[in-house]
């Protein structure tokens, strides 16, 4: 099994406005005022590595962290580990030690610091039996023992915390909440990453308490993002081509892992840095069966939910992943599964009448490796190169490379063009959109395009696509132009590319727009709410 740990510290990169978060949320429970905390996203998008790089670079000394990690269930000697950590920096002794030679913690902590003597071997105790009950109980009732003992509050931090479900813990839910609820001196924060899970539970079992949670949905890097990392990982690397970076940075998405893995290699392997090693990377690391991502992808097949329909439902796969995404065409094929809401553990995302492989490095996988290797067909080393070259170039560019307004409005107008009474969503709802026989521009600017789009039957719609560098004030103005046209629409639709402003949205929707986001790869920080897909 394939193991992903955090990012170590000093690897740590982006999520600043996320650590600018947890600051504030610290300031305020320092200050009185009490807002509990979820860390929700997908798994080793960097959960767990922004928890630890808070608590190491930032963690008020006021406040005294316990880290309970359940993601391999309880780990006696991970936990005990990290208490001991925490307090050798209450204490000021750091001389000398570290994570890495802990040793016997338990027998540490109970020798150095006995007002926790008793806890501890409560909960060695329970552990020998398995007796999770008994553990759980005990672990939650530390911060009482810390406030009284050491004069600190805690920052109780639970990872993976619906592992408590496979842990047997009876009535687990309601133990959590009502210490939530009545530890005054405690700030949880919960990490999962069951994201819509655990909304509906912090919505539900967990509402109402004092100090409600705020959440923090961590998504994959921005477009800048992943470009300052890359830029940190491959400081000494020679770039002979850098459209090869920058096609690197569109195939992993933004998501930290696969830029981790990636430029790792580029790191272990080559000085230079060119299209040539760029192949010779994704061949190593994607296409051969004992690369990292081969194994991670075909791991990741073999847990997902219902896999015994998996086989059944791999040709529906495999034709989205080659491109015929829309369900209309699939019904067509005959792929029953094109009428579900079978997601593939995250890897398949439906979008009104349309299917999308969301994941780039994923599809070509499928197609160059898995669906090869699966029907057992021996394909040679070039014939794979040729494939995985020309999947490479088929995928967009990355997040931003719009050079003017010219650009963006070509690319909605072939969009509008491509639809034939298909959905997408907006606003969390179905919206038809009418096969249109034609598309005009009415006027533009450098930070807006306004398009007029119509068929007979469908009448008149107005499109306004909206640039990244669009501000406020000209929504006022192009609104004031608009209604001193004088023209009548069927519908208005105002598309925000590759930004999501809720200052802007709410003046077009007050005018009776509706108001859908466009996004190419590599994904920015939220892809959940309304958007046009761009796999049309």
């Amino acid at each position: 099994m394939i193991k992903i740990g955090p990012v170590s510290i000093e690897k740590f990169s982006a999520r600043e406005s996320e650590l600018k978060r947890l600051d504030k949320i610290q300031s305020d429970y320092l200050s009185g005022y009490r807002r509990n905390l979820a860390v929700l996203g997908p798994w080793s998008i960097g959960k767990t590595s922004l928890m630890l790089k808070f608590i190491h670079d930032r963690l008020n000394p006021d406040l005294f962290p316990v880290y309970l990690n359940l993601e391999d269930g309880f780990l006696k000697e991970s936990f005990f580990g990290f208490l001991l950590y925490s307090l050798r920096n209450l204490s000021l002794k750091k001389e000398s030690y570290s994570l890495a030679n802990v040793g016997d913690s338990a027998a540490a902590i109970e020798k150095e610091y006995p007002q926790l003597a008793s806890a501890i071997k409560h909960i060695e105790s329970a552990s020998r039996s398995n007796n999770y009950l008994t553990i759980m109980d005990s672990i939650l009732g530390l911060p009482d023992i810390v406030k009284k003992k050491f004069g600190k509050n805690c920052i109780f931090i639970i990872d993976e915390f619906f592992s408590l479900d496979k842990l047997r813990v009876s009535s687990w839910m309601q133990m959590l909440r009502d210490h939530i609820m009545l530890d005054k001196y405690t700030l949880f924060v919960l990490i999962s990453s069951e994201i819509e899970r655990s909304k509906s539970v912090l919505n539900s079992e967990f509402s109402l308490l004092f100090g409600n949670f705020e959440i923090i949905e961590l998504d994959n890097f921005s477009y800048h993002e992943s470009v300052d990392f890359t830029e940190s990982r491959l400081g000494g690397i020679k770039i002979r081509e850098p459209n090869t970076v920058e096609k690197m940075i569109a195939l992993t998405n933004g998501l930290p892992l696969y830029l981790d893995i990636l430029t790792s290699w580029i790191d272990e392997n080559v000085d230079l840095f060119d299209w040539q090693s760029f192949i010779m990377m994704l061949k190593e690391v994607l296409l051969n069966n004992k690369g990292f991502l081969y194994r991670y992808f075909s791991e990741k097949l073999r847990v997902i939910p219902g896999d015994d329909k998996f086989q059944e439902f791999l040709p529906f796969v495999i034709e989205v992943a080659r491109g015929n995404t829309k369900r209309r065409e699939l019904k067509k094929k005959d792929f029953s599964y094109a009428t579900s809401n079978y997601s593939m553990n995250g890897f398949l995302e439906k979008n009104g009448s349309f299917f999308r492989i969301k994941d780039p490095l994923f599809r070509i996988w499928l197609l160059c490796a898995y669906n090869a290797d699966l029907m057992g067909l021996k394909l040679s080393s070039e014939l794979k190169e040729e494939m995985l070259t020309k999947e490479i170039e088929a995928v967009g560019s990355p997040l931003n490379v719009f050079v003017n307004s010219g650009d963006i409005e070509n690319m909605v107008t072939r969009l509008i063009l491509n639809f034939d009474n298909e959905f997408i969503e907006i606003g969390g709802k179905k919206k038809q959109l009418p096969k249109l026989s034609s598309v005009k521009t009415l006027f533009q600017s450098q930070n807006f395009s306004v398009l007029q789009a119509e068929k007979a039957k469908a009448g008149r719609w107005l499109f306004v696509v909206i640039s990244p560098e669009f501000q406020e004030q000209d929504a006022y103005i192009l609104l004031e132009s608009l209604k001193s046209k004088e023209i009548n629409f069927n519908q208005k639709i105002a598309v925000m590319v590759q930004r999501d402003d809720s200052n802007i949205s709410l003046i077009f929707k007050t005018k009776g727009f509706w108001v859908c986001l466009l996004y190419t790869s590599p994904s920015p920080r939220d892809r959940t709410r309304s958007r046009m897909p761009s796999s049309a």
